[in-house]
């Protein structure tokens, strides 16, 4: 009914948001739009957007929730407990840009972490003052910068 409302044709069906994200992508890239990395929350159906964009070899930025597993020493964990189990030297204090009430602070902590056929993959923590999302960082990014803040 509300489809009908708003003039949307019968003949369009329902779509997931990460289905949307990969359809508005591929004629995102298709059109040449130059775009190093991409980021999504964790509304986009954190491992069908992932897969997809590996598959595509896309570098991306997307947020998993802190239920959201990953494999640690040969086992599934859930990322939030991860990060709760990370030494304080772990974390770096880092600029996520301007907001409307100034710079967004975050503590980040980089690791590596194996997916579950133990490939490596690389993974970005924040430490969120104001909420309870957590990234996975597959490919994205400069993390030189994020070593060099360390003084690694």
């Amino acid at each position: 009914m509300r489809c009908r409302e708003a003039g949307i044709p019968d003949a369009v069906e329902f779509a997931t948001k990460g289905e949307l994200a990969k359809l508005m992508l591929t004629r995102a890239f298709t059109a040449g739009v130059p775009a190093e990395w991409v980021v999504g929350d964790t509304v986009y159906g954190y491992d069908e957007l992932r897969l997809w964009l590996e598959a595509q070899q896309k570098n991306y930025v997307l947020a998993v929730s802190e239920t959201h597993q990953v494999w640690v020493q040969g086992r599934p964990q859930p990322v939030g407990l991860v990060a709760a189990l990370l030494p304080e030297e772990a974390w770096v204090v880092l600029s996520a840009g301007e907001g409307s009430k100034g710079p967004r602070l975050y503590e980040w902590a980089w690791l590596q972490l194996p997916d579950e056929t133990e490939s490596e993959r690389a993974g970005l923590l924040p430490r969120v003052w104001s909420g309870h999302d957590h990234l996975d960082r597959g490919r994205a990014g400069d993390r030189q910068s994020l070593e060099d803040r360390r003084g690694l």
